[in-house]
C-alpha cells in the first residue's frame, strides 16, 4: 500500500528526497539541511511537547521560498493536556518522561485557531486550508 508507494518515490527521487529521523521535539535533535517542501502529515497530534519550539525548527529548515504541507486531526479526542500551552518543553522533562509522554499516542488534537495561533507564533503564513469530510485540517505553509 502507501508504504511501499513511498518507498517507491523515495527509490525514483533518491537526489531529491530526503528523511530525517529522530526525536525532533527535543533539544538534541538539530536540522542540518534546508528544503524546498516539508511533508508533516498525521504526525503533529503525536507530538507530546509544546509544538511551538518543533515548529520553528521545521520552519527554519526551509529554503527561502520553501513550503510545509501540513495535515492533522481535528480537535475532538480525549487527550492528556486541557490546552496545548500546557505541554511541557524538551527543558521540562527528562528523555525517559518524554518516551512516556510519547507512548499516549494523540497527545493533543487542535481545533484550527490553535493550529492558527501555532503558525503566527512560529511566523508561519498559511497559503491555503480545508478541512476534510474527515475532520482533519489540511494546511499549505510557507
Amino acid at each position: 500500500g502507501f508504504d511501499r508507494a513511498l518507498l517507491k518515490i523515495a527509490e525514483d527521487y533518491s537526489e531529491r528526497v530526503n528523511y530525517e529521523y529522530g526525536y525532533i521535539e527535543t533539544n538534541d535533535f538539530v536540522i542540518e539541511k534546508k528544503y524546498d517542501m516539508i511533508i508533516l502529515t498525521e504526525v503533529f497530534e503525536h507530538f507530546a511537547l509544546n509544538p511551538v519550539n518543533t515548529m520553528k525548527k521545521i520552519k527554519n529548515a526551509l529554503k527561502d521560498g520553501g513550503r510545509i504541507v501540513f495535515s492533522t486531526p481535528d480537535h475532538g479526542h480525549v487527550h492528556i493536556w486541557k490546552n496545548w500551552q500546557e505541554m511541557p518543553s524538551s527543558d521540562d522533562v527528562t528523555l525517559e518522561e518524554y518516551f512516556a509522554l510519547t507512548r499516549c499516542g494523540h497527545a493533543y488534537q487542535y481545533t484550527k485557531d490553535e493550529l492558527l495561533d501555532i503558525f503566527a507564533r512560529v511566523g508561519l503564513k498559511v497559503e491555503k486550508y480545508a478541512r476534510t469530510e474527515t475532520g482533519h485540517h489540511n494546511f499549505l505553509l510557507s
